[in-house]
């Protein structure tokens, strides 16, 4: 997913990325090491819908691809 500009301040894109770490630190917890599935294919998707969530929370409108 590509921010830029048109999100917002520094400040806020940096909530942004603290959401991606809370996601991919509740991904590390989460994560069957014995599962068999590599642990990047397993926690993307929870990084990427923390962001998601955070995203929707502050209002954004968001793209139906990006959904």
């Amino acid at each position: 997913m590509r921010l830029g500009k048109p999100w917002g301040d520094e400040v806020w894109l940096e909530e942004l990325r603290s959401s991606g770490y809370v996601g991919a630190a509740e991904a590390a917890q989460a994560y069957d090491f014995e599962s068999g599935t590599s642990f990047e294919g397993f926690a993307w998707p929870r990084i990427a819908g923390a962001m998601i969530d955070f995203l929707r929370k502050q209002g954004a409108r968001l793209p139906p691809a990006v959904l």
